[in-house]
């Protein structure tokens, strides 16, 4: 089947053809496309309150022939983290919601003392930069082939324990927003999908958007396909909040309007500009010289220029949303294959479309924002300190597990419980010590996480070991897969030493 024209609407130009710069842009597209496995790309440019460009290539549905528009909704992974932020603050400016409030004004005990560090707990502003102390985390589940995600609650048990003080670092976590899931619904009393409705969708009329369940509810959606060009199977999340979103590049641009200042796209008021901006604040440094907002990341674009905005991807998705609320520019591109084309799109229309001076800086963050965990010396080398015995304890999701490690100049033997996980080289060295390697099918990797299909656990193990005052603490990552869907899944560990 054969790649239908690119269906578009196209605002300002004179005739049928493209405007500049969207038609060399358009053609760029298109010869990408011929050279990729890309199902379908949709993409909408606006300023202030004028669409400058919106079109769509390929295929929503190969198989059914739906060829993609810039009406059709796409998921879009990682940006809805925005969404669901932009539903927290508008509880806040209702007070139903306090930013620094604890967690356990919103969540049960158990759940709450699950999250804790030592008397500390996350609050809400903390869990939407990235600080509140959880690990990384992403789990996917083939809902067509009988499997359901659990309740937030669970999956915090099982991978959310507090691997640091909150505030302390930054760590990007899809579960921190699987939380906030619950602050939404707290407020407003309703499942999260109905508060997110009622709070954010339906007053922007963003009548595409939506977060399926099962395929039944996807019905209209972008089917996703892998990157050989195959169909997956319909998946859901244990991290909605984080990834659940499938909404059109029109309505993302509509979203993405009223974030950057668009005079009467929101009608009735959403919020409040004040708050807009507070979301635009830098909280926590997101590494490269980027930040972390509340729900958005903070960047540089072409020539300076700030850029609020946020990118997804997982199995058969891409996507981005930028904005630049200093000129009213933003761009939605999306995606139902994993490409690099939808960020490559995103910047090339950014440098079309920016002054190459900048005009107006953004403040300057304050210097004792949390900032990424060290990455520890390249040099992959342990301290002559750190070298010997060490045991202690490894959270899973049914309980502890006995850990054992012995470190060497340049490796570690890992042992969980009574089994050898193996001798794994160093990848950095220093005060923060990571490791990884394979974990055996039948060994660690089933005790320590049963949750997982047997035929996917145990792929890869990845040991992160931070020194403090008389130990080491950190986290033990399980990083697998199966019928398709990566998992990555935290452990708190805590180690004493037995033998120098």
């Amino acid at each position: 089947m054969s790649i239908p024209l690119a269906l578009s609407v196209l605002f300002g130009a004179s005739g049928p053809a493209r405007a500049e710069p969207f038609a060399s842009l358009g053609e760029w597209v298109e010869d990408r496309l011929a050279e990729e496995r890309v199902a379908s790309l949709a993409v909408a440019v606006a300023r202030g309150e004028e669409l400058l460009w919106a079109e769509a290539w390929g295929f929503a549905d190969r198989e059914l022939g739906v060829p993609a528009t810039p009406s059709t909704p796409y998921f879009v992974a990682s940006v809805t983290k925005p969404f669901t932020m932009t539903a927290v603050m508008v509880a806040i400016e209702r007070r139903l919601l306090d930013l620094d409030a604890p967690v356990s004004a919103f969540l049960g005990p158990e759940t709450a003392e699950a999250l804790r560090w030592n008397e500390h707990e996350p609050s809400i502003r903390e869990l939407a930069s990235h600080t509140a102390g959880l690990g990384v985390h992403h789990r996917f589940y083939a809902v067509e082939l009988g499997e359901r995600p659990p309740p937030v609650e669970v999956a915090v048990h099982r991978h959310g324990r507090a691997l640091r003080a909150p505030g302390e670092r930054t760590v990007y976590s899809n579960l921190g927003y699987g939380v906030l899931e619950r602050a939404v619904e707290h407020a407003f009393g309703v499942p999260f999908a109905e508060a997110l409705e009622a709070a954010v969708l339906a007053p922007l009329a963003l009548e595409s958007a939506s977060l399926p369940t099962d395929p039944e509810h996807a019905a209209g959606v972008a089917a996703r396909y892998d990157v050989s060009g195959e169909r997956l199977r319909f998946y859901d999340s244990e991290h909605r909040g984080a990834s659940a979103l499938a909404i059109s590049v029109l309505d993302l641009v509509r979203f993405g309007q009223l974030h950057a200042g668009a005079a009467g796209v929101s009608s009735p008021r959403l919020l409040e500009r004040s708050t807009f901006r507070a979301m635009q604040q830098p909280v926590s440094r997101a590494g490269d010289g980027a930040y972390y907002g509340l729900g958005w990341r903070l960047d540089r674009g072409p020539g300076g220029w700030p850029v609020v905005g946020h990118t997804g991807g997982m199995p058969g998705v891409s996507s981005s949303l930028a904005l630049v609320p200093q000129l009213g520019v933003v761009v939605a591109v999306a995606a139902n294959s994993r490409t690099e084309l939808v960020s490559e799109l995103s910047q090339r229309l950014l440098q079309a479309l920016l002054p190459r001076s900048v005009r107006r800086l953004a403040p300057t963050p304050s210097a004792s924002l949390p900032d990424v965990e060290r990455r520890g010396s390249l040099r992959a080398r342990a301290p002559r300190k750190l070298r010997g015995r060490w045991s202690g304890t490894v959270w899973n999701d049914s309980g502890q597990l006995p850990v054992a490690v012995e470190i060497g100049a340049r490796a570690l033997e890992v042992r969980l419980g009574e089994r050898v996980a193996g001798i794994w080289p160093l990848r950095a060295g220093g005060r923060r010590l990571v490791a990884s390697g394979p974990g055996p099918l039948e060994g660690c990797a089933l005790a320590l996480e049963s949750t997982l299909e047997p035929e996917a656990a145990g792929q890869r193990l990845r040991l992160v070991l931070n020194r403090r005052k008389g130990h080491l603490e950190g986290a033990l990552l399980v990083l697998s897969s199966a019928h398709g869907l990566p998992a990555a899944l935290s452990h708190r560990v805590i180690l004493s030493d037995v033998e120098p």
